[in-house]
């Protein structure tokens, strides 16, 4: 929605819930879509890793 972009929210729960899962002696796998810039601009911040990538055939 749009009243809740570009506050942080997004970065505050990613970052929890990976700190969560690294507490568990796991490793935290972010994922989203080429085009989900905003998504990705999270993981970046956070400084999570590309891991992998998909191809799709229509």
């Amino acid at each position: 929605m749009e009243e809740y972009r570009g506050k942080g929210y997004a970065i505050r729960v990613a970052s929890s819930w990976a700190n969560a899962i690294r507490q568990s002696q796991r490793i935290p796998l972010y994922s989203t879509s080429w085009e989900n810039y905003s998504s990705q601009s999270v993981a970046k911040h956070l400084q999570l890793h590309f891991y992998g990538t998909d191809n799709s055939i229509y």
